[in-house]
């Protein structure tokens, strides 16, 4: 199951979301079974094994914009993660979950559920864990996200900040898979000054950022790319430039898969584990959501 997980992963990143949702389906339904019929501490490593594969599934899904079947994939992973015991998991399911709430437009509850996950790992020391601290600023960064979405400079400020500080205390760390940089919480600075009605700043952040590792600066990238037309805005026009005679790179199918592998992205999450269709506006999962707050 670890090496299914390593590999659902690897195609997450890599963009293979098709190759991804084919993994996950068989994954969970393992782990549920072994989390079901073991005890100690292999029943705790499956529940964690589990959340981590529900995390997964929750970004697939969100990455097809089917945000009913994320939000119920982060609930189940934090349900599992709560249930091994392991912080880690705890953190990156809670941090899905917020990130299904501010979707659904619930930025103080997905705020305040970062917030207090974050202060429950307590990374505020030098010797925390590099996996501890990462964790903590992939919270902060999401948490300051949504207070910008929320309209609320002074908060998203604050929440950035301190994960900028945070993360200079992991460039000693090896470059791994969901290991921030100063460069990841930079990417984050820029969409929160756009989501703020400020796209002169995030330039202005662009331009002094050291991209560092080669995934850091795709993120980059990606984020100047989806606030092209207000950046453009700022530049003035630019010239027109002929599309080559070939197309666009990747038109041929040589590129990353789209997203727009809607119904595989759907059997990622098993089909009980699916809203009911009168749930699928979030309703009563945003309660029960809410009552579990850590």
């Amino acid at each position: 199951m670890t090496a299914q997980l390593g590999r659902a992963r690897a195609a997450l990143a890599a963009t293979s979301y098709s190759a991804a949702s084919m993994i996950l389906p068989s994954l969970i339904q393992a782990a549920e079974t072994t989390a079901a019929d073991a005890a100690g501490r292999v029943r705790d490593r499956a529940h964690a094994l589990l959340a981590d594969a529900y995390v997964l599934a929750a970004m697939l899904a969100t990455k097809a914009h089917t945000d009913a079947v994320a939000w119920v994939a982060a609930d189940r992973a934090l349900r599992a993660a709560r249930a091994s015991g392991d912080v880690l998991a705890v953190a990156g399911a809670a941090r899905e979950v917020a990130i299904a709430m501010r979707r659904q437009g619930r930025h103080a509850s997905a705020t305040g559920l970062l917030a207090d996950t974050a202060a429950r790992l307590d990374a505020g020391t030098g010797q925390t864990d590099s996996l501890v601290l990462a964790r903590y600023v992939n919270l902060l960064c999401t948490a300051a996200y949504a207070s910008a979405q929320a309209g609320k400079p002074h908060d998203a400020d604050t929440f950035i900040s301190e994960a900028e500080l945070a993360a200079r205390r992991l460039r000693a760390a090896p470059p791994a898979l969901g290991i921030p940089t100063p460069a990841t919480v930079a990417a984050y600075r820029i969409s929160i000054h756009n989501a703020l009605g400020d796209p002169s700043a995030s330039l202005t952040v662009a331009r002094t950022v050291d991209p560092g590792p080669v995934a850091d600066l795709r993120t980059i990238r990606q984020v100047l790319h989806r606030h092209r037309p207000r950046l453009g805005r700022l530049r003035g026009p630019r010239p027109c430039r002929r599309r080559a005679a070939g197309g666009r790179a990747g038109s041929s199918g040589g590129g990353p898969p789209a997203i727009g592998h809607r119904v595989h992205l759907r059997h990622a999450v098993p089909a009980r584990t699916r809203p009911a269709p009168a749930a699928r506006a979030g309703g009563p999962h945003a309660e029960r959501l809410t009552r579990e707050r850590p």
